[in-house]
């Protein structure tokens, strides 16, 4: 079902069928959000919509190298930071971790 609600924002709906296509990566996904969540770990992005109105902007670490480094290396931020690289085509970590990008439709 799809239309906007009684306050007039927009909501689309999403089939079964879809989401079945789409569910292990979504379930992955979570997945990963919630094992940083039991970790305490709170992964560096740097271009979120956040950082304009933080009020920790001078203390960030954002853009400190080996802060990054050594966020991307750990296990939960690696894959944290692969999620933005899956697709509709490539919905599974595996998928974009692979160098030779397998799993991309040609």
């Amino acid at each position: 079902m799809s239309g906007p609600d009684d306050d007039g924002t927009a909501r689309v709906g999403l089939d079964m069928s879809t989401l079945a296509r789409h569910r292990d990566g979504l379930v992955e996904t979570i997945g990963v959000l919630l094992d940083l969540t039991r970790t305490g770990s709170f992964p560096l992005k740097p271009d979120s919509w956040l950082c304009r109105s933080c009020p920790y902007v001078r203390a960030c670490r954002r853009g400190h190298v080996p802060t990054v480094a050594r966020v991307v290396s750990a296990a939960g931020g690696r894959d944290y930071a692969l999620l933005r690289r899956k697709s509709t085509r490539r919905p599974l970590l595996d998928q974009v971790r692979r160098p030779d990008g397998a799993g991309e439709d040609a």
